[in-house]
């Protein structure tokens, strides 16, 4: 039988990627309010990337990793129980 902590840490996975990617939502909004109130001046790319932009697109990854990590425990465990009832 597949313990209830594995069952746990798949809903925490998932649940937690979900949390972070809706605060990841309210920076993007915050960060774009803030960029574009100043003018609507358009810097180098460069500078944007290096600045706020590029910590924002490197956040998104362990999310997404997070919610896949969920994925992959429910994934095992439905594995482990279609074998158990083949058996």
């Amino acid at each position: 039988m597949v313990t209830k902590g594995l069952h746990t840490a798949a809903y925490l996975c998932q649940k937690l990627a979900i949390i972070g990617g809706i605060l990841w939502i309210f920076n993007v909004i915050i960060f774009f309010i803030q960029y574009f109130s100043d003018g609507m001046k358009w810097p180098d790319f460069r500078v944007f990337v290096e600045g706020y932009g590029g910590g924002i697109i490197a956040v998104i990854i362990p999310i997404l990793l997070l919610y896949a990590a969920g994925g992959v425990i429910n994934l095992l465990i439905k594995i482990e129980e279609n074998t158990r009832k083949t058996n």
